[in-house]
């Protein structure tokens, strides 16, 4: 072999006493010197072809061609009117919690492992969409069909469908235990089908623990709802409405997983969160991470609440516990924190309510009523209602507008 050339540059550290017996504990490396000359000084190239694949009142999806560098690019910086808001290793990006009815303009500058820059592509100007647009009703509910039927009067699920029906949704959400005890196909058509069930065709359900009663777990709900609850063949998925993403779960998954590895459903989870372009996000699930009822706070589901968290998804709607509880939005510990999602229960679609007790920190109202949340959304922004069994509003939330 002849003609080989090679350069390279190196930190060697010598530890010379162990702080235990265990080993070297090292806090803090730092290194000095200056640029060598003699290396990688080539720039990757400029990107280009820099477009909006999709603008809402508080978002922009952007794409471009990617950059090519003599030793590999490491990744882009996007400028949002000349400063950096982010970094990515891809050649698209999703830049949320803008401004409605504002202009933005963008660039995208590319790396390499060196650190040297290229120049920032040609700008683009994108203008959001006016804020307080698109807006619609959603109705919602879990802990639903007792096995009554609206000929008996003390029977509360048909009272809570006689609510929806009222509110005129443009979907219905569903947060688990949709049918008692045992979730068998024949309860959901002799119970369930007989009050919520008219509004199957608009229906976006999740499961509970009582559809896992089944003989075969899950039989009873699946046969029920057909592709309606599993249209990405698993007992979850996503959908969108408006500027809206919303992401139906299975939480059974976190309940019961045993192994070390991520459940597959959080690995999922990640990969939605990641890839939607809406401005605003909503969750939905059966178990909640925080709770002032008979079940109490679920840690079995710490690492989906700090993915939610870390993702800033707006909205946590959860049932299990048979109460009401309207949340602050909250951190990952449950602190009351504004940059973190609304938690609302809404486990009073029927079923026997449970007892409540001390209320957390974070705990807005917390009742022991019947009703059905209506939940009023634009494409900004969200607000909640509990309307009671006689139609009177027993708690209203604030309007809080997409992270």
């Amino acid at each position: 072999m002849t003609g080989l050339e090679a350069h390279g540059r190196y930190v060697r550290l010598v530890g010379t006493k162990r702080g235990t017996s265990y080993g070297y504990s090292l806090w803090e490396l730092q290194v000095y010197g200056t640029k060598d000359s003699t290396g990688d000084t080539q720039p990757p190239s400029t990107p280009t072809g820099l477009k909006a694949t999709g603008v809402t009142a508080t978002s922009a999806a952007l794409s471009w061609t990617a950059s090519t560098d003599n030793v590999g690019v490491s990744g882009y910086d996007v400028l949002r009117n000349d400063t950096v808001v982010a970094s990515t290793s891809t050649a698209f990006y999703n830049d949320t919690g803008l401004t409605a009815n504002t202009s933005y303009k963008y660039a995208i500058r590319a790396r390499d492992l060196a650190g040297n820059q290229s120049a920032p592509s040609t700008p683009l100007t994108i203008t959001t969409s006016p804020g307080g647009t698109g807006q619609f009703v959603l109705a919602a509910a879990g802990d639903i069909a007792a096995q009554c039927t609206p000929d008996d009067s003390t029977c509360v699920h048909p009272k809570t469908a006689r609510l929806v029906e009222a509110m005129k949704p443009a979907a219905v959400l569903t947060m688990g235990d949709n049918q008692y005890d045992d979730a068998h196909l024949s309860d959901f058509r002799n119970y369930y089908d007989k009050s919520w069930g008219r509004f199957k065709s608009i229906t976006k359900p999740v499961p509970g623990n009582h559809e896992t009663y089944d003989d075969v777990p899950f039989e009873g709900y699946r046969k029920y709802f057909g592709s309606i609850a599993t249209p990405q063949g698993k007992n979850y998925y996503s959908w969108d409405l408006g500027n809206w993403h919303f992401i139906a779960l299975d939480s059974n998954d976190f309940t019961t997983h045993d192994s070390l590895a991520e459940p597959p459903q959080l690995t999922w989870l990640k990969q939605d969160l990641a890839k939607t372009t809406k401005g605003c996000v909503a969750a939905y699930y059966h178990h909640p991470r925080f709770s002032s009822g008979d079940h109490g706070d679920n840690p079995d589901s710490t690492q989906l609440w700090q993915t939610l968290v870390d993702a800033k998804v707006d909205l946590v709607l959860n049932g299990h516990d048979h109460h009401y509880e309207r949340f602050l939005p909250q951190n990952a510990d449950g602190d009351p924190d504004p940059n973190g999602p609304v938690q609302i229960i809404g486990g009073t679609g029927g079923m026997t309510l449970y007892d409540v007790h001390a209320a957390h920190p974070a705990t807005a109202k917390l009742l022991q009523e019947y009703g059905a949340l209506k939940l009023s959304m634009t494409d900004t922004t969200f607000s909640s209602q509990l309307i009671g069994l006689d139609n009177t509003v027993l708690d209203s939330s604030p309007t809080y507008t997409c992270h």
